[in-house]
């Protein structure tokens, strides 16, 4: 599997393969409506490439304060907006 990988500040942003690059701005640009305590300090966004699956996109942040929020959608961006959500309702 390949991936894409960006390691810029503020966190990691590393997309699956199949997932547009072009998504990384858009995950830092989500996540600047959340507190700096709240930041993740690692996100990943797969495919389950499986045609079948009505919601194949995962996206998952690994916490700083610990834990880790995961979710599932239609699209990348879908999937980005429901962390956000997830992560700022704590």
């Amino acid at each position: 599997m390949t991936t894409t990988t960006s390691t810029t500040r503020p966190f990691p942003v590393r997309l699956g393969e199949g997932i547009d690059p072009d998504l990384t701005p858009y995950v830092r640009e989500a996540f600047e409506r959340v507190p700096d305590t709240d930041i993740p300090t690692h996100v990943r966004i797969i495919t389950d490439h499986s045609p079948t699956n009505p919601r194949p996109i995962r996206a998952r942040a690994l916490l700083r304060r610990g834990g880790n929020a995961t979710v599932v959608a239609a699209t990348a961006q879908e999937a980005v907006d429901a962390l956000v959500a997830m992560v700022l309702a704590g």
